[in-house]
């Protein structure tokens, strides 16, 4: 696979045609954020297959140090936008986003690694900071195909565990 790395966007160009940048991220990508305030990575991608993706942390620790990341809902083949982000509860520091790509069974593809300069001070705030208008819509279009497809997959118990799988992250 043919990778190409630049410090802003992060740029894949993979053997089967696909084609994934991160083109913004929200905050900027040298900031202080309270405890679980997500990251927001906004993606382009133009992919002949569905494509899943999923901000984590370089440590691959989920779980120890408090870490909430995106569910990957499917995105349709095609040329889109997708949002990915990643939180953490605990005070924490990172210097890279890796950005893992699958296709619609979970297969990786790719990983991007993006160079950031995040620190969360795990406090929860009395307030919290309003995100980017892209990374809400893109939010909640992807809480949606999330939704749906729990919906569609549980048929009525859909929003139990939805609400689950949402509680597993804290």
């Amino acid at each position: 696979l043919l990778i190409l790395l630049f410090s802003f966007p992060a740029f894949a160009q993979t053997e089967n045609n696909i084609s994934i940048r991160i083109t913004d991220t929200d905050p900027s990508a040298a900031s202080v954020l309270n405890a679980r305030e997500p990251l927001y990575i906004r993606i382009a991608y133009e992919s002949n297959i569905p494509l899943r993706f999923q901000a984590q942390s370089p440590f691959n620790d989920t779980g120890k140090r408090g870490t909430a990341m995106n569910p990957a809902p499917v995105y349709p083949a095609g040329n889109g936008e997708a949002i990915a982000w990643i939180a953490f509860d605990k005070q924490s520091s990172i210097d890279e986003i890796h950005l893992h790509i699958f296709d619609e069974n979970w297969k990786q593809i790719e990983t991007l690694i993006h160079p950031v300069s995040m620190q969360w001070n795990g406090v929860i705030p009395a307030t919290w900071r309003e995100p980017a208008a892209w990374a809400k819509e893109l939010n909640s279009r992807q809480q949606n195909m999330t939704s749906s497809s729990m919906q569609a997959m549980t048929g009525e118990t859909g929003v139990f565990w939805g609400v689950l799988i949402m509680l597993m992250g804290w």
